[in-house]
């Protein structure tokens, strides 16, 4: 399924992508970090541990908006292949290639919004390549609790959105 992802790589496509994903989703505030940090590379008990855990080394992008998902978007995101912005008129998205470009710096995307992190491994069949994780119940995956712990410290994810299984606004990494 990856190479069916993967498009020509245009200049300034992920970043405009992003940012027309915000205007869509009616957000007002926009920030983009790089993290340096390399969390997971540096310790190799988290990977004997998790098998989580290659989805969360670094170093990373990291976009956060002050918008959440809809459920609309939750939607759209699982159908990795397709577009459902194309058929709206009133989403500036709908000319891009939209999410899929972030396939050019990443080979697993990731999304934190209200209540779920959401991975995306496109090395898995297409039905499983969205793999869908409450917050609330991330203590509960084995090895997880050392992962989830390389998003401290960004954007205010923290223990305290972990305890209360919310995050208000959204990420992607």
């Amino acid at each position: 399924m990856a190479e069916d992802v993967l498009e020509p790589e245009y200049e300034g496509i992920i970043r405009n992508t992003l940012i027309e994903d915000l205007k869509d989703a009616g957000a007002d505030k926009i920030a983009i970090l790089y993290d340096e940090r390399n969390f997971i590379q540096n310790s190799k008990r988290i990977k004997q541990d998790s098998s989580y855990s290659k989805y969360f080394e670094g170093p990373a992008i990291i976009v956060y908006n002050n918008e959440e998902f809809s459920d609309a978007d939750w939607k759209g995101i699982r159908r990795i292949g397709t577009s459902i912005k194309k058929l709206d008129p009133s989403k500036v998205g709908r000319f891009g290639l939209g999410f899929k470009s972030v396939f050019h710096i990443t080979d697993y995307p990731m999304i934190i919004s209200g209540r779920l992190l959401m991975i995306i491994d496109p090395y898995r069949d297409e039905t499983r390549c969205c793999i869908p994780l409450e917050l609330s119940k991330l203590k509960l995956y084995s090895g997880m609790n050392e992962c989830y712990k390389a998003l401290f410290q960004v954007f205010d994810f923290g223990q305290n959105v972990i305890d209360a299984g919310y995050y208000n606004g959204t990420i992607f990494r």
